[in-house]
């Protein structure tokens, strides 16, 4: 929790770390049973529906939050086909068991597939340029300096990147708790390569998006400590 919020007084960071293992315990049992987490509210669909109607693909873009595995199935369910793109290791025959549950919920729906990111950037890049909606994370170990939450961080410009590439929308989506299944899924407007000097300044405002969802609800961040680490 202090990686998350570096100048938060220690009383609150107890509090939220005791609650992050609790969420942490929690979203390991729910991908064995994810009932209707999979099934989540999609508030501000409309934005991906105006993205894929300028007839080129779209990147999802979202963090290692909440009950974020829950939401592809939940988008698909609403009629949006989504390709997740997913480590290498999570299509290896002996990943472990709760990879396969992981990978399991985020594509339950016929309409829900994972990509390996093996492809490359060219792979996602061609993907893109077919039509898909790709939701690709934006938090993990990278080698650019981004901000985030108001402090410098390694990190990734990739969403940025292939927008620049193929000039297909980044929609930023988070996970809110909220809803009828204690969260929903929240689709915000889209942003455009166009609109940005450079794909660093893009991933500025995919973040900032972003980070008010994480402020909200902190302690549901997925192991933090991996995913951000001080610029």
């Amino acid at each position: 929790m202090r990686t998350l919020l570096p100048d938060a007084p220690d009383d609150e960071i107890e509090d939220l770390a005791r609650r992050h293992v609790e969420f942490s315990c929690r979203r390991a049992e729910v991908r064995y049973h994810p009932g209707d987490l999979v099934r989540q509210d999609v508030v501000g669909l409309e934005h991906l529906e105006a993205a894929r109607a300028e007839g080129r693909g779209v990147v999802l873009a979202f963090l290692h939050h909440g009950h974020y595995a829950g939401s592809f199935a939940s988008i698909a369910a609403q009629g949006h086909a989504v390709s997740i793109v997913a480590s290498s290791e999570s299509f290896a025959p002996d990943r472990p068991g709760w990879l396969a549950r992981h990978i399991a919920m985020a594509t339950d729906h016929p309409d829900a597939d994972a990509v390996d990111v093996a492809v490359g950037f060219r792979g996602l890049a061609d993907l893109l340029r077919n039509g898909t909606t790709l939701a690709l994370s934006v938090d993990g170990p990278g080698p650019t300096t981004v901000e985030f939450l108001g402090h410098p961080r390694r990190g990734l410009t990739s969403a940025a990147g292939l927008a620049f590439a193929t000039g297909a929308p980044v929609v930023p989506v988070s996970s809110c708790r909220s809803g009828r299944y204690g969260a929903q899924v929240v689709v915000w407007p889209a942003l455009r390569a166009c609109d940005h000097a450079d794909p660093n300044a893009m991933t500025y405002e995919i973040l900032a998006a972003l980070e008010h969802a994480v402020l909200a609800w902190p302690e549901a961040y997925d192991v933090p400590l991996e995913l951000w680490s001080s610029s």
